[in-house]
């Protein structure tokens, strides 16, 4: 039913808004204007993509990047049964090639609190899964092959950050979106989570990250205590270059 999604998908928008993603979503609604084009990388189950299109509104445009079948559907059926005319979905991983590779979906909640998301890179730990087939494009591709100038990147892909950046530089230089985005060192390791940085640093960006409510400058980040699940304090893994 209609009216029934629609309220299950508001109610996973306002939990982020109100409870997991404070920072996050005030970021958003600070970042994001109407008729701006946005891309959602890593849309899952698109509780951010309906946040980002009231957004845009009906002049916007959404492209919805969603690597796992299940959740591809879903938010297909919600495009179809909401009139997302603006919104267009892609079953798609971008990376820095264009080739095919293995999408990793775990399926347990052995190594940490929250579950983990899909991912093309294995964790070297005890998470269990399946696999998937799936076909990736790198930004740069997408974007000329569409011309799409985009606005605002909204990335969520589990550990693969630097290689969609490696394949977007000349869209990054080009077009300078905005950008938040989930970097965490539990999944890649502190070593690349600093090149990954640096990268962006390199075309000009200025970093910051979202700690609970609140925005703070990238000098003030510690990882033993923004990214430690035993400290007590808020896990920060939310990123904002601009």
């Amino acid at each position: 039913m209609k009216w029934l999604e629609k309220y299950k998908l508001q109610l996973r928008a306002n939990k982020y808004k109100n409870k997991d993603d404070i920072g996050g979503i005030r970021y958003l609604y600070t970042a994001i204007k109407p008729g701006q084009t946005v891309l959602d990388i890593g849309a899952h189950k698109g509780g951010y993509l309906y946040i980002m299109l009231g957004l845009i509104g009906k002049s916007g445009k959404l492209v919805a990047f969603e690597p796992q079948s299940l959740l591809f559907s879903y938010i297909s059926r919600m495009k179809r049964l909401l009139n997302w005319d603006n919104v267009t979905v892609e079953h798609i991983a971008l990376s820095d090639t264009e080739t095919e590779t293995t999408l990793f979906i775990p399926t347990n909640n052995v190594s940490r609190k929250s579950a983990p998301g899909a991912t093309i890179l294995k964790y070297e730990r005890d998470d269990i899964g399946f696999t998937e087939n799936v076909s990736t494009v790198s930004l740069d591709h997408y974007c000329a092959k569409h011309n799409i100038a985009p606005d605002f990147l909204k990335i969520d892909v589990e550990g693969n950050e630097i290689n969609i950046f490696k394949g977007g530089m000349n869209t990054l230089q080009q077009y300078k979106p905005r950008i938040i985005v989930e970097i965490d060192a539990a999944y890649i390791g502190e070593a690349k989570m600093m090149e990954t940085i640096n990268l962006l640093k390199s075309l000009g960006y200025r970093v910051s990250f979202i700690n609970n409510n609140e925005r703070l400058p990238f000098e003030a980040f510690d990882l033993n205590t923004h990214q430690n699940r035993q400290s007590g304090n808020f896990y920060c893994n939310n990123f904002i270059f601009e």
